[in-house]
């Protein structure tokens, strides 16, 4: 178990925090559904600069296309380089991708994972260092890498006003890559959890998503 404590942390006792019902919140003081996402306005707690935790449960009904798990924007509606200040999304149902950004650049990476199944539950999350980029499916540590690079010295930056978006990322319309199916226990951590927390994470969360 973990000694950190999340500054922000969002559940919801329909396993779904997308439909915005039965919502179990910390760390925010202002939650809404809006376009089919959740979106969290922004607070001083969660300009997170440095070293940080990402995580979620997701559960999809398709992996027809890219859907985001979570993510902050740097600008947007539209998007405009550079983009983020950190993003989960799955791409494909054997690439998940995981991004931050500093304001000048960003560092999207791909990550191969095991063939994800459509209507199963799955414990995603990243974590980063100040250095180095790991993600997580189910607890264990990815290696593989299609794309980019884990490495990445340049820190985060947030851009004041920009909510974290659930479930979607910011875009022209005024939102894509929408999430379609249940996003579920979602933590931001102001450190990069061992790996050993982020298997105590998911072992708190399996037995209540019917992990596999």
């Amino acid at each position: 178990m973990s000694d950190h404590a999340p500054v922000l942390h969002i559940a919801s006792k329909s396993l779904n925090v997308l439909d915005g019902k039965s919502l179990i919140v910390s760390g925010a003081s202002e939650i809404r559904t809006e376009n089919n996402c959740l979106r969290v306005n922004d607070s001083k707690l969660l300009r997170i600069e440095g070293s940080i935790t990402i995580s979620a449960w997701f559960n999809a009904h398709l992996f027809d296309k890219s859907m985001t798990v979570i993510g902050r924007a740097q600008n947007g509606p539209p998007w405009n380089y550079p983009f983020l200040s950190w993003l989960i999304r799955i791409n494909t149902d054997s690439l998940v991708e995981a991004d931050v950004g500093d304001g000048r650049s960003y560092s999207p990476s791909g990550w191969n994972v095991p063939a994800l199944q459509a209507g199963q539950w799955y414990f995603v999350a990243m974590t980063y260092d100040g250095n180095r980029k790991t993600l997580f499916v189910n607890g264990v540590a990815i290696s593989s890498l299609a794309s980019g690079s884990p490495t990445y010295a340049d820190g985060i930056r947030n851009a004041t006003g920009k909510p974290i978006l659930i479930g979607a990322d910011e875009s022209e319309s005024p939102v894509g890559d929408l999430f379609d199916g249940s996003i579920d226990e979602v933590n931001v951590f102001d450190v990069a959890l061992s790996a050993e927390e982020i298997q105590s994470l998911y072992t708190q969360g399996a037995a209540g998503h019917r992990a596999r």
